[in-house]
């Protein structure tokens, strides 16, 4: 709508520098999170934009609750893989039973954290801190 619009025209021109803290914000987690959780594997000849950054865990439910639980900002925005998705009943109804056990695996592990261009160094650390806090104690 026009609102939107209005809003994208004046953000769109801080793209770079949103993309650039996003980055930023990525590289932190990537060094800082603990290796007991599965973090996000890209080709070194690209140069992702950090939308989301998204990491598995093998006790998704768990972590997003005790993160929400200290306050940390948490989501999953693909829960359903795709094959399983409404969009999808049709061919679904043709083939009962199909099964894609990597794709119902990995969405069954994913956990977005925030990755928000305002957000401050030391809200990245907390993060950091709770998530890592949280493999502590498995």
């Amino acid at each position: 709508d026009a609102i939107q619009a209005a809003i994208l025209s004046v953000k769109l021109k801080h793209l770079s520098e949103y993309n650039h803290r996003r980055s930023q914000i990525a590289k932190m987690y990537l060094e800082g999170l603990t290796d007991r959780l599965r973090k996000p594997d890209y080709s070194t000849d690209v140069k992702p934009c950090w939308h989301q950054f998204v990491i598995r865990s093998n006790y998704k439910g768990e972590l997003c609750e005790y993160l929400t639980a200290h306050g940390v900002g948490n989501g999953t925005f693909y829960p359903v893989p795709l094959h399983k998705q409404k969009a999808f009943n049709t061919y679904n109804c043709k083939n009962p039973g199909v099964s894609l056990p990597v794709a119902e695996e990995i969405a069954s592990q994913t956990v977005c954290l925030p990755v928000f261009p305002e957000m401050t160094d030391e809200q990245v650390r907390y993060v950091i801190e709770m998530v890592n806090s949280f493999y502590k104690e498995k």
